[in-house]
């Protein structure tokens, strides 16, 4: 989710539910507003332990009917303090760079791609377009993802 789609987003918006193929938990993330228009997107695995969390720390019985903000605070000022607190906020390359909250969505739609999700896939599910994920998030990783793309099978070639 962007940024601006994740400050609307209700207890309410987010269900668990048990992934067909791999019988693991996932949150489903409704009634998304945002850029692309109404939408819902799927969660990584690790998503619901800290969800579940989120609903025992604040009493919530019935998930479905609360119209509560997930994000009593805004998540960038959350997330800027756990960077800050575990020397993260700035990279060691050089030169150093900021982290920040869109650093979460980088991160994901690279690590999908770098573990062969179809980019179809990842740009639907993150609500953008495959021409988006090309330009910014697949030609930083400079052939990875191609790394296969020459390979041949066929007796006699050398190539």
């Amino acid at each position: 989710m962007r940024i601006g789609e994740m400050r609307s987003c209700k207890i309410s918006d987010v269900k668990i539910e048990v992934e067909k193929l791999t019988g693991k938990e996932v949150l489903i993330i409704s009634n998304i507003d945002g850029k692309r228009g109404k939408g819902m997107c799927q969660s990584f695995y690790g998503a619901v332990a800290p969800f579940k969390r989120i609903l025992e720390r604040r009493s919530i019985k019935e998930p479905s009917k609360c119209d509560e903000k997930l994000f009593l605070i805004h998540h960038r000022i959350m997330f800027n303090q756990i960077l800050e607190k575990t020397n993260l906020k700035v990279t060691s390359t050089k030169p150093p760079m900021k982290r920040d909250f869109v650093s979460l969505r980088s991160t994901y739609i690279c690590f999908r791609l770098l573990n062969g999700v179809p980019i179809y896939e990842i740009a639907n599910n993150c609500r953008t377009s495959v021409a988006v994920i090309q330009e910014h998030y697949a030609k930083p990783l400079g052939g990875v993802l191609m790394k296969n793309i020459n390979k041949t099978n066929i007796e006699g070639w050398d190539y």
